[in-house]
């Protein structure tokens, strides 16, 4: 959409609600941009988690409380974002718009605040690729945050490596569609009033055992763990990513990041000394370019570790998931039922086919069917 000179294609969600590129043929000049930077078609093949000798990883974290507070993990974003914008930097991330996720650019240390944490849908871009290119254009440094496709697009929208651009791909394991989390912000409101907030990784027990917070205000509705929130239930199930996630050709350090960050699981394996109650951040660097910010940024802790102990209990950096078997009926019912009692009956159903795939297997090995 981005690329077309003549501006003739529209970002357009289909059933599912996910937004894929619609060409009005009318104005089309046939002239092929759109297919020569498709990050699909363009893609950089297999990766291996090694842009030579720069990739290098890191257990890292902010030492200021109340930026670990309010990010999803180490709060490395905002130490990184940060020192860009002293810079007199460009910032791109994605934010909280009247209920859904746009990618915005923020200027000020002061708006990064709503750039923090994690939002699990697919992002709006709108215009951001095409603003990106300008401030490159006009001498800014310029941040950009994103998941590995995103990044992917970007880079092959650009067309060209730029010296002032930094890009920044979060660990990724499925982006939901933006409709579901329409839905399921509706009920909410229908339930807590229409200026309700959402938070998918509040800290009030700490960063390992996450909460997802509704709120206004000051006043809390409830905080519900993974395991109990629906919406979050759902995801970790597969029910609603877009289908290319499930074979996402941008795993394993192929969108052209310098830096990858993640939540780093299994830190108190690797490194039992590190402060990790309030968030540790998995830092990889792909470049050299990576690797001189990073050293240089300020109010942060980092302990190097090696690659393959860092990413061994993150999954999501190397293997893309399968989709939840119910996925189709989720989809199919998903204008008819209420969010709360569609994602209780899929899992219930894969339960249940559970269980009798389990009775099955008992039958055959005692000889009964």
């Amino acid at each position: 959409m981005s690329v077309c000179p003549q501006h003739c294609i529209t970002m357009l969600e289909d059933r599912e609600g996910f937004p894929y590129p619609v060409t009005d043929s009318g104005i089309c000049i046939n002239c092929d941009a759109c297919n020569k930077v498709c990050p699909v078609i363009k893609q950089r093949g297999k990766g291996s988690l090694s842009y030579g000798s720069a990739t290098k990883a890191y257990a890292s974290a902010a030492t200021n409380e109340d930026i670990l507070l309010n990010s999803s993990s180490g709060g490395l974003f905002t130490a990184i974002a940060t020192t860009v914008i002293n810079n007199g930097g460009v910032v791109y991330g994605a934010t909280w718009v009247n209920g859904e996720i746009h990618h915005i650019a923020v200027e000020t240390e002061a708006e990064l605040t709503r750039l923090r944490g994690s939002k699990y849908v697919q992002s709006a871009l709108d215009k951001s690729f095409v603003e990106v290119r300008d401030f490159l254009n006009g001498g800014r440094e310029v941040l950009f945050s994103g998941t590995p496709c995103q990044i992917a697009g970007l880079r092959a929208f650009l067309r060209k490596d730029y010296d002032n651009l930094l890009c920044i791909e979060v660990a990724c394991h499925g982006i939901p569609s933006p409709k579901v989390l329409r839905k399921y912000m509706q009920e909410l409101r229908d339930e807590y009033g229409d200026d309700v907030q959402l938070n998918f990784r509040s800290k009030p027990d700490g960063w390992q055992h996450y909460k997802v917070t509704a709120f206004t205000g000051e006043k809390h509705y409830f905080y519900e763990g993974q395991k109990e929130n629906l919406f979050m239930k759902g995801f970790l199930h597969e029910l609603y990513s877009r289908p290319i996630c499930h074979e996402c050709p941008f795993k394993a350090g192929v969108s052209g990041a310098d830096i990858t960050l993640a939540d780093f699981w299994g830190v108190e394996n690797v490194l039992p000394e590190f402060p990790s109650y309030n968030g540790v951040s998995l830092v990889l660097t792909h470049t050299m370019k990576a690797e001189r910010l990073f050293h240089g940024l300020q109010g942060v802790i980092t302990k190097e570790v090696e690659l393959e102990k860092a990413i061994r209990q993150n999954g999501a950096l190397l293997h893309s998931v399968a989709p939840h078997p119910e996925r189709a009926y989720f989809f199919k019912h998903i204008d008819k039922k209420t969010f709360v009692e569609l994602v209780n009956e899929c899992l219930e159903l894969r339960r249940i086919t559970r269980l009798q795939l389990t009775m099955k297997s008992y039958l055959r090995k005692i000889g009964l069917k």
